[in-house]
Order: structure tokens, then sequence, then C-alpha cells
């Protein structure tokens, strides 16, 4: 917890040990919530909520890079040569702004991306933000907020990855 200013503070919560369940991370932050509230118990207005969740998955292909260039986005390795240099890595970046018919949507950014200390791995960070002010009177819940990140990583995300659909 970070004060910004009087009366505003920041709560962040990470996870030591990212290599375990999901729920297990849940279970924490809801403890780190409760913690924080009977130390802050007063009236509270949540201003803005994020959550990032980041994966590395394994690649068939033996390189992320070839997984995503060749596979993914159907380009050939000759296409890369127009930049005269060899290619380590790289990856695409998504930008999706809430929709404005869904009540209470967040702004979502995907990276996907070779990851560079192990090439055979594809690394995926999806972000997602919710600007709008939460209702006057609400607790911060992280639950929600993580479900709603790992459902588009395992639906939508998953799928765009895969090409399934394209």
């Amino acid at each position: 917890m970070g004060l910004v200013g009087p009366g505003i503070g920041q709560l962040l919560i990470a996870a030591p040990q990212p290599n375990r369940a999901l729920v297990s991370f849940i279970e924490d932050a809801e403890m780190v919530v409760a913690a924080y509230r009977r130390v802050w118990p007063g009236p509270i207005q949540i201003v803005r909520r994020d959550c990032t969740l980041r994966y590395l998955y394994a690649v068939r292909e033996g390189h992320a890079m070839q997984f995503l260039w060749e596979r993914r986005l159907h380009q050939t390795e000759n296409a890369l040569s127009a930049l005269r240099r060899p290619v380590l890595g790289g990856g695409l970046r998504l930008v999706m702004p809430p929709r404005p018919n869904v009540p209470d949507d967040a702004a979502v950014e995907v990276k996907i991306e070779s990851f560079l200390p192990d090439s055979r791995q594809l690394f995926l960070e999806t972000q997602f933000v919710w600007e709008s002010l939460a209702p006057p009177g609400a607790e911060p819940d992280p639950r929600p907020l993580i479900e709603a990140v790992d459902a588009f990583n395992d639906g939508p995300l998953t799928e765009f990855v895969a090409g399934d659909g394209s």
C-alpha cells in the first residue's frame, strides 16, 4: 500500500511464487484485501482497478518467434531478411478499448512474444484495466478481476494464439 496523496492510496498485490495454482493466489489476494480493510476500515472510493496475468507456454516449433511469425501470422522466414539483421525474438501487442455497450467493461492489453531467456517459450501477458469508478461503498474484491482475465486467457486469447477460426 502506498499513499499517493491525502486520502489517496494504492493497493498492489503480486505473486511471489507465480508457478502455483491461480486459486491459491486468489485466496492470498483476498486475505491481503481483508488485512488492508482492517487497517483502513473507513469508507473508500475505488477509482481504478487492474489485473495482469502472465504465462509461459512451450511451443512445438522449437522457437516461439518462428511459431508466431510463420504459423500464426503466416509469414515466411525470408520476409524478415528485409531488416538485414538477425531477429532474436519478437511478438505482438494488442490494445482493445472498453466496449461502450458493456457496463463496467475493461480496456485490455495483450502481449504475445517470444521469451528471450528461453526461445522455446511463448510469453503471454494480459492486462485488464477498469477505469470506471466503482459504486460508492463497493469493497475491493480481487476474485472477479482475476477470474475475468483468466477467462479471457482461457477462451478468446487461447483461440487467437492457436489460430482457431482464422
